[in-house]
């Protein structure tokens, strides 16, 4: 069923179980690429990406604005989580808040907006001195785990709107402004703009011809036809050029393919979950309701590469951000933000694909620990293989980690204490160590995990050392001890130099 931003707030905050502030459903809501990378939400700007990647991007184009036709359309949230997929798969983002007279994307980052765009037009400082980088957003209102919770943030640039000037129109239209945009586009792969809605105020089609083009956003339902062929003969008539239109808040159940669409999501949900997981955790009948507002790709005659994009923002942001809340799972995302590690190969029956990717859609880094038989990232050490587990070890172990996949974790931890009580030592006693600190990391019990963590350095063929230091680190961050933090990493950069692990520990040593 179709329902409102706010009807789903007020069921988000009497069913979650976390404490939650407007503020912070908000920015996650608005950050959904980031926060729920795996999403149908997170699929649709992809979409875009890829529309924009073969239409535009690869033809030259690199500075480019995000507009409506007037306000509350959802023009801010397409432009930061366009910005970040296109940051996630490599390409170098600035995201400019060119928004002078109601700016919000420092806000989402929690960044300050001073200085900004408009303290580099008028000369008070240089541009590159006012944009803002991860380091800064580790630094502002987020979080670390936040920051790093999707790869390729880092990738990411942005660029406030500083004060609001009392004549935002001549700002937008000055040679200061032409100056930027044109040393911008030569350090960036992409520019992007989020530009003022257009019918209020001539700021956005004064930018709109300084730029090589325009995306146009249209909330379907909620704003009139005529005001979209308004916006768009304002943008012709100052010759801006005008790549496509973003459609949002349509609902899917009214298209004829809606069917065909609902079928694959409901069996699917996304690439990388399968049908059976989604039974198991529940989600099949909350995915079919998600389905119902997602995206439908159209072309619009005439234009150019017919960018045409339904997102269902206004149901899906908020009720994906709310699924991934409830569910918690554990996420295993690659140690180094932006960067791709090569798979590990699975050699042992008890080594499931789950088990080294981990699970998506926790804010935890979970690093990928290997199998004792297969070398860790970089240790350029030799594992002897120690003892092979029998058959009851081998299914309680199994059962153990879907506890702890599933986001029980107090049952996890008695699962895996049983097995290191009842079995002798063999080669999956040390994986059963580190999930049992990976359960009290989860529960936020930060020095039991420190002290789970630690023991796995008492298995001498262990591989999994490098991950275990790296985690201890991670919760000294955790419990705000920033000296035993360094200190953790930097002793793991030292032991493992060549690690993965070591990498991530070097990125986190940058932002203390």
């Amino acid at each position: 069923p179709y329902a409102t931003s706010e009807d789903i707030k007020k069921q988000f905050l009497r069913d979650l179980p976390l404490k939650l502030t407007e503020e912070e459903m908000d920015r996650d809501a608005n950050l959904v690429v980031h926060f729920a990378p795996k999403s149908t939400v997170a699929e649709s700007y992809r979409a875009l990406r890829t529309n924009l990647q073969f239409l535009v991007l690869e033809k030259g184009a690199k500075a480019i604005s995000v507009t409506s036709s007037s306000g509350k359309e959802g023009k801010t949230t397409v432009a930061v989580n366009l910005a970040l997929v296109l940051a996630q798969m490599g390409k170098k983002v600035l995201l400019v808040d060119s928004d002078l007279r109601r700016p919000i994307i420092s806000r989402l980052f929690g960044l300050h907006s001073r200085p900004g765009l408009s303290n580099v037009i008028i000369g008070e400082v240089g541009w590159r001195d006012a944009v803002r980088t991860t380091s800064d957003l580790i630094t502002g209102r987020m979080s670390m785990e936040e920051v790093m919770f999707t790869p390729g943030i880092d990738n990411l640039s942005i660029l406030p709107s500083g004060p609001i000037p009392p004549n935002p129109s001549e700002i937008l239209d000055s040679a200061k402004m032409r100056e930027f945009i044109s040393e911008a586009k030569n350090e960036y792969d992409v520019v992007l703009f989020d530009s003022p809605p257009i019918l209020p105020a001539t700021d956005a089609a004064v930018l709109g011809t300084k730029l090589d083009g325009v995306l146009l956003l249209y909330l379907v339902g909620k704003v009139g036809r005529g005001a979209l062929r308004r916006a768009k003969v304002q943008l012709d008539n100052v010759g801006a050029n005008i790549f496509g239109v973003v459609l949002c808040g349509l609902r899917a159940e009214i298209t004829r393919d809606f069917h065909d669409f609902k079928y694959y999501y409901d069996r699917r949900y996304a690439y990388g979950a399968g049908e059976t997981e989604m039974e198991e955790k529940g989600l099949s009948s909350k995915v079919r309701g998600v389905g119902n507002s997602l995206l439908k790709v159209l072309k619009w005659k005439g234009w150019l590469g017919g960018i045409v994009l339904i997102l269902a923002l206004v149901l899906g942001l908020l009720t994906w951000k709310m699924l991934q809340r409830r569910e918690m799972r554990p996420q295993a995302q690659a140690p180094a933000v932006g960067a791709k590690l090569p798979e590990q190969k699975m050699e042992a029956p008890v080594q499931t694909e789950k088990e080294a990717e981990g699970k998506k859609g926790r804010r935890s880094f979970t690093p990928s620990p290997s199998h004792p038989l297969s070398p860790s990232g970089g240790t350029g050490e030799e594992a002897v293989a120690p003892p092979p587990p029998s058959a009851s070890f081998e299914q309680g172990y199994r059962e153990a980690l879907k506890q702890y996949e599933s986001g029980h974790y107090q049952s996890a931890i008695l699962a895996f204490r049983e097995l290191l009580t009842a079995h002798q030592e063999n080669s999956l006693s040390d994986n059963c160590r580190y999930w049992l600190g990976e359960c009290y990391y989860s529960l936020r019990e930060f020095q039991q995990a420190i002290a789970h963590f630690r023991k796995v350095f008492s298995y001498k063929d262990s591989n999994k050392r490098d991950a275990a230091q790296l985690k201890i680190g991670m919760s000294y961050l955790e419990l705000r001890d920033k000296t035993k933090a360094r200190e953790e990493l930097n002793r793991l950069i030292e032991d493992y130099p060549n690690s993965q692990y070591a990498d991530r520990a070097r990125e986190l040593l940058k932002g203390l």
